[in-house]
């Protein structure tokens, strides 16, 4: 089974294809599922920052998950 940061950078990158995708078809539906996605990457992030020793990793995921929850915040508000 994968650790914690592992788990929270594939959470991460599965929200980071689901921003991609609705910032090309900015539908609800698709801003609803990056929505979802960024939620589900936080609380693995989350878990992560309590239980991993792999800090890099951790930040890694972090400032991904910053830069994909600030992009679809700005479409979701156009």
């Amino acid at each position: 089974m994968a650790d914690k940061a592992t788990q929270a950078q594939n959470s991460v990158e599965t929200a980071h294809n689901a921003v991609q995708s609705a910032e090309a078809n900015p539908t609800d539906r698709q801003v609803a599922q990056a929505q979802r996605s960024l939620r589900h990457a936080q609380a693995a992030v989350d878990q992560a920052l309590e239980s991993s020793s792999n800090e890099s990793a951790v930040t890694s995921s972090v400032n991904q998950l910053a830069e994909d929850q600030a992009a679809i915040n700005g479409s979701a508000s156009e």
